[in-house]
């Protein structure tokens, strides 16, 4: 890829010159001149510093943005060996710009420098339009893995961090690719091993942290709930990260794996790939073969005859010939069991993304845990209720929703509304307290159901996402 950022001497004076990989008139076409009225930053601690574009000049055919000298390494170039500590400042200083209102919307880590005192962010609009100029091919072999297609603002800056910090402790990048297509659907698709599979011998903590901001959370009430309830179930803040990320933390980010505990893993991480790539598959199948199934009879039934190798014979077993109830319940089921493909047999792809999610997190860290030390941490809520509410410890956590209680029901033909009400057990344990009680955060939701005639089925369409007073 051409160099985006260099140094160059004009007048005795040395610039920082990033390319607009432009001539003069595709320059000016595309009102690029534009991103020369934006600030970029520089942050030093809690000091921010503007630094502006002072000009701009042609070298070598090309448009440069030329602006004040800044000695730095782009994250990018940075050796594995010294990215956890660039990255570790990197996201102090993206603290110091949040709580300044000045958070970018995105970044891209080929045009952030650090120099081992300050880091500068570039102008978000001269970063935007220099990205999107870059082949398709030197992208995906450089800033596209790093940067989530969808994602902005806290969230996309969560996402680039864990990235970063998965190639500088796994040595490779977390999604890769010939495209920067195929990088975004493997990022939208969550196709990628588990740091904590990746390397078993990383403290469990952060390969937790980085697995989730790269999986994504909950979003909405839901997601602001868990995450200032437990840090374990939500999406990393840059709060979080800036946490994890301490000297003292860096300086211990390995931890002690016996033979045993290695080839556990190597079991753990064998049958995540199977089970992960039987998954993506079957999504991406689906998705591919979305328009056939609808606009054909004949497509239909070809369709359900070829996704049924993917999907096995579960509807038979669980959703098929049941009440919209019995759905529901079976929805709970999985959620207690950590059984995601069970709850995903109960909805529609837009429904329950929440709960889903964080099953699919306990899960990896679970199969984890047990790779590690042979050990299953998660015991289902009703299970522990049994046990008569024995308090969390190491060896337990406590995880999944008991005291159910169908309020009331609206059941149709076609429709139906069921309005459960429950006790959501949330795992509450810290280092500083290594026996704190779950959290039981009372919930009362509504579950709105269709039946799905054909496959003689009701799945649940949409819930509402309410938390009881």
């Amino acid at each position: 890829m051409k160099p985006l950022i260099s140094r160059i001497e004009q007048s005795k004076t040395v610039f920082l010159a990033v390319n607009s990989l432009q001539g003069e008139k595709a320059f000016v076409a595309s009102k690029s001149v534009q991103a020369q009225a934006e600030p970029g930053f520089i942050v030093n601690g809690a000091e921010i510093r503007e630094w502006r574009i002072d000009s701009v000049k042609p070298i070598d055919g090309e448009i440069h943005y030329l602006g004040p000298d800044f000695s730095g390494t782009s994250l990018l170039d940075r050796a594995e060996s010294g990215l956890v500590d660039a990255v570790a400042a990197t996201v102090r200083a993206l603290v110091t710009l949040k709580e300044a209102g000045r958070l970018p919307e995105r970044l891209n880590p080929s045009l952030i420098l650090d120099d081992g005192v300050s880091v500068l962010f570039l102008p978000s609009t001269l970063v935007d339009a220099v990205s999107v100029l870059v082949e398709d091919a030197e992208a995906a072999g450089s800033f596209a893995p790093f940067i989530h297609p969808d994602r902005t603002g806290e969230s996309a800056a969560s996402f680039t961090v864990a990235a970063l910090l998965y190639r500088a402790l796994a040595g490779t990048a977390p999604f890769p690719g010939a495209s920067v297509e195929e990088i975004a659907a493997n990022q939208r698709d969550k196709a990628f091993l588990p740091l904590a599979l990746a390397q078993p011998d990383l403290r469990r903590d952060l390969a937790a942290l980085v697995d989730r901001a790269l999986a994504g959370a909950a979003t909405g009430k839901s997601a602001a709930t868990i995450r200032d309830r437990s840090a374990m179930l939500g999406a990393p803040s840059l709060a979080d990260w800036k946490a994890a990320l301490s000297p003292d933390s860096i300086a211990s980010l390995r931890i002690e794996l016996d033979a045993a505990g290695r080839e556990r893993n190597e079991a753990a991480r064998a049958l995540f790939e199977k089970n992960s790539n039987r998954r993506v598959s079957r999504k991406r199948f689906l998705r591919r073969h979305r328009s056939l199934i609808i606009g054909s009879a004949v497509g239909i039934v070809a369709v359900a005859l070829i996704v049924s190798s993917f999907v096995g014979s579960k509807h038979e077993k669980h959703t098929i010939g049941i009440a919209p109830t019995a759905v529901v319940e079976t929805y709970f089921k999985g959620l207690n069991a950590l059984d995601q493909e069970l709850m995903e047999e109960c909805v529609t792809a837009k429904a329950g993304k929440n709960d889903i999610n964080t099953v699919m997190n306990l899960y990896v860290i679970n199969r984890v845990r047990y790779a590690q030390e042979g050990k299953n941490p998660f015991l289902s809520a009703p299970d522990w209720v049994k046990r008569g509410k024995p308090a969390p410890s190491t060896e337990m956590e406590v995880f999944g929703a008991t005291d159910f209680d169908f309020v009331e029901a609206s059941l149709g033909s076609a429709e139906s509304t069921i309005r459960v009400r429950y006790t959501y057990w949330i795992p509450n344990r810290s280092e500083k307290e290594p026996n704190a009680m779950p959290l039981a955060k009372p919930m009362d939701r509504k579950f709105h159901l269709k039946r799905d005639v054909k496959a003689n089925r009701w799945v649940i369409d949409r819930i509402d996402e309410e938390t009881a007073d």
